[in-house]
């Protein structure tokens, strides 16, 4: 492995400390995904000192809603309980539907393609 960077030994140092990303690359003018990189590299211990992000909490949020959605809460109940607009509600349900719809056109375009090359040989 080659010499680290300059600054590799204060971002470390910083990060330990907690800092996020963003305020360790303020300080020390290096792009995040570089920082990112060097430290995962380096740090044995990176994920330790991982914080959770808003996407997180959206994602355990979004999975509480589409888990009442499914056992027949209101949605405008849901709506009021994880303070989010019932549009918001909608557009998950119909992200879920969108994804579960991609699934299944590639689940059907493999299996076309099994029967169209059933019976040749593979070697």
């Amino acid at each position: 492995m080659r010499a680290p960077p300059h600054w590799y030994n204060l971002a470390e140092k910083f990060r330990r400390e907690n800092h996020t990303l963003q305020q360790i690359s303020d300080l020390l003018g290096v792009a995040i995904p570089t920082l990112r990189t060097q430290l995962l590299l380096r740090m044995k211990d990176y994920d330790a000192f991982k914080q959770p992000t808003a996407n997180d909490e959206a994602r355990q949020r979004s999975l509480r809603i589409l888990e009442a959605v499914d056992a027949k809460e209101s949605i405008s109940k849901i709506a009021r309980e994880e303070g989010v607009s019932r549009q918001w509600i909608y557009k998950l349900l119909k992200r879920r539907e969108e994804k579960i719809n991609r699934f299944v056109k590639e689940e059907v375009k493999r299996k076309q393609l099994e029967k169209k090359f059933e019976g040749y040989s593979y070697e």
